[in-house]
C-alpha cells in the first residue's frame, strides 16, 4: 500500500506532481505482474468484485466477473488526472443518470465507447495505486485528486 513512513518524511504518490505527460511509475510496487483483485467504490452490494492487470503508467485490462473483460488506455488515465488535479468531485457513476461535473459524465463525454459505469472500474484503480481518494457522501463516493504542484 502506498502511504506514509513517518520515520523518514517520503512523499506519497499523492503529493508528487501530476501533469498528463508525466505520470509517476509505481513499479516499486509491482502493480503491472499479477491481476491484482479489486472492488469498485460503492457501498455494500453496490460495490462490484473485479480483477485488473497493468498500471496507471501502462494502460489497464480489467476482468468482471463473468469473465467480461475491457481496456483502459493510460491516455484515459493521464487526461483525467490532468483534469481533476486539486478537485474534489463526484463519483456518478450512474448508467442512466451521472452526477454533473464527475468523473462518470467527464469519462462517458470524453470516451464515447465508454459509460459511466465504466468509469467506476476507472476509479477504483486510481485509488488503488494512490492517484486519488475517495470518501463516501450520502450514497454517493466522491475523489479527491492532489493539486499539482
Amino acid at each position: 500500500m502506498i502511504g506514509y513512513d513517518l520515520n523518514d518524511g517520503s512523499k506519497t504518490l499523492l503529493e508528487q506532481q501530476i501533469d498528463e505527460n508525466d505520470i509517476p511509475d509505481p513499479s516499486d510496487d509491482d502493480l503491472t505482474n499479477e491481476p491484482r483483485r479489486l472492488r469498485t467504490l460503492g457501498r455494500g452490494n453496490q460495490a462490484r468484485e473485479f480483477c485488473y492487470s497493468g498500471s496507471v503508467v501502462e494502460g489497464v485490462e480489467v476482468t468482471m466477473g463473468h469473465g467480461t473483460r475491457m481496456s483502459f488506455q493510460s491516455e484515459l488515465f493521464k487526461k483525467l488526472i490532468a483534469h481533476f488535479a486539486g478537485k474534489e468531485i463526484p463519483g456518478g457513476f450512474n448508467m442512466t443518470d451521472p452526477t454533473s461535473g464527475g468523473i462518470g459524465e467527464w469519462v462517458a463525454q470524453h470516451y464515447r465507447s465508454l459509460t459511466p459505469r465504466h468509469a467506476s472500474f476507472v476509479a477504483a484503480v486510481l485509488v488503488a495505486e494512490g492517484y486519488c481518494s475517495h470518501f463516501y457522501q450520502g450514497n454517493g463516493v466522491v475523489l479527491k485528486f492532489p493539486a499539482v504542484g
